[in-house]
């Protein structure tokens, strides 16, 4: 059954700090077809090793177990899936598309739309991943933002919606 089956997954060093024990696991990949299941980090190995990516580049990498959660799914040993371990989470709040913020001089910000006017607003950023930026003061639900600005725009900047 699922429930006695584990995964081991290979974790970038670098990344393995927010990891804990306990941590919830989604998990999917064409072997669970659509599924979406669930699990949780079981164990985290206490040493690092060194493993030679697919682009040739040498990574130490740290081994976690990872434990099923729910319901019953046939899989075969060595079966290939993708885990996103979740380190952290914020309920019913405010987020951009990372894209949308950059910063200078060590300040957050994002492009406000006003009309057709750029304008340069500060924000303070929260939880963080590849794809969202969740804003915790300086935008309100529905601000409309400039979603990737380019380098060029400048505060008062003329902009167009597409």
């Amino acid at each position: 059954v699922l429930e006695s089956m584990e995964i081991e997954s290979d974790i970038l060093s670098e990344e393995i700090v927010q990891v804990a024990v306990g941590n919830r696991v989604l998990i999917e990949g064409k072997a669970v077809g659509d599924a979406l299941l669930e699990g949780e980090v079981a164990r985290i190995y206490p040493s690092a090793f060194t493993k030679i990516s697919s682009l040739g580049i040498e990574q130490q990498r740290v081994k976690t177990i990872v434990a099923f959660k729910q319901g019953a799914t046939p899989l075969r040993p060595g079966t290939r899936l993708d885990v996103r371990i979740i380190t952290a989470e914020s309920a019913d709040t405010l987020a951009v598309p990372e894209r949308a913020t950059f910063r200078r001089e060590g300040v957050w910000y994002v492009f406000v739309a006003e009309g057709s006017t750029a304008v340069l607003r500060p924000v303070e950023i929260g939880l963080k991943n590849d794809t969202w930026a969740e804003i915790t003061s300086g935008l309100s639900e529905g601000d409309v933002i400039v979603y990737e600005p380019s380098n060029d725009l400048e505060d008062g900047g003329a902009i167009k919606a597409k």
